[in-house]
């Protein structure tokens, strides 16, 4: 065989390999764009059913808790004009607190007190559960829902007599629940909302903020019990010392002070807590 004859050949199988790999690769293309295309809408489906549903959770236990504060309106709005009206009713009145807490143990016996925030997103009721978990995923009546409740430290007593009574709420993308907490990490929106009211069945008190900082929730970053008062005020001054902002507020040894906390971004399993003193204001 001549070697015109052999290149030959070798072209002709060459060229036939090529359109066999031409072909191949045309089959695979066929196949795995349909296939990238399914799954991307798959995947757009799947997002798009938990956005949604994630959505209608949260627009679920808004509207309960926006039901729950306009039910107190309302019930405040008659336990004042029955006052106005009746003398005896008035005496009662001024011994009571300035929340309706019959009607929420109607709805939850867990309920230990309701915390406000003027102009901000916290107008919410406080409970105290049998462990630290089950609030976590319920709302005030019990149902299941990824805002939770705000609750009390189960080993705090729920008349707020400890030194230092601890608050948990979700930091909830929405910013509903303890989000706006996080906003304490400036001067400016410190300065803007110095203070939060505090309702309990049996008084009325102020939270006067007094310190806010970023801690590791893998690491226990609350103390609850106290030696002595100098036990005590070392702890006010370390959480002064790390603040994100500075405070005027002085603490003494008699007094007792509320820590709200809730989740941060700032690393993994990151809280940010805001602390202020308890004061009555009655």
């Amino acid at each position: 065989m001549s070697k015109d004859t052999e290149n030959l050949n070798i072209n002709l199988e060459t060229s036939q390999t090529a359109r066999e790999d031409n072909r191949s690769k045309k089959k695979w293309t066929r196949f795995i764009f349909p296939t990238l295309i399914g799954l991307s809408l798959i995947a757009v489906v799947v997002f798009a059913s938990i956005y949604f549903r994630l959505e209608d959770e949260y627009k679920t236990g808004n509207d309960f808790y926006q039901n729950i504060r306009e039910d107190q309106i309302s019930l405040l709005k008659v336990k004042e004009e029955i006052t106005r009206t009746t003398p005896q009713a008035e005496q009662v009145s001024n011994n009571s607190a300035s929340m309706d807490f019959m009607y929420l143990q109607t709805v939850n016996e867990d309920v230990v007190a309701w915390i406000t925030a003027t102009g901000l997103a916290i107008d919410l009721p406080i409970v105290q559960g049998d462990d630290n978990e089950y609030y976590l995923t319920h709302l005030f009546d019990n149902q299941p829902n990824r805002l939770g409740t705000l609750f009390m430290d189960v080993y705090n007593k729920p008349d707020f007599s400890d030194k230092n009574t601890v608050i948990y709420g979700h930091n909830m993308n929405d910013g509903s629940m303890f989000a706006t907490l996080a906003n304490y990490r400036t001067q400016d929106f410190y300065e803007s909302f110095p203070v939060m009211d505090l309702y309990t069945p049996t008084n009325d008190y102020q939270i006067e903020l007094f310190a806010g900082y970023v801690a590791g929730g893998d690491e226990p970053f609350i103390q609850f019990k106290f030696s002595d008062d100098s036990d005590f005020l070392a702890y006010i001054n370390g959480l002064k010392q790390k603040s994100t902002f500075e405070s005027t507020v002085t603490i003494e040894p008699e007094d007792r002070i509320v820590t709200l906390s809730t989740c941060s971004t700032d690393f993994d399993n990151a809280r940010y807590v805001v602390v202020g003193k308890l004061v009555p204001k009655n």
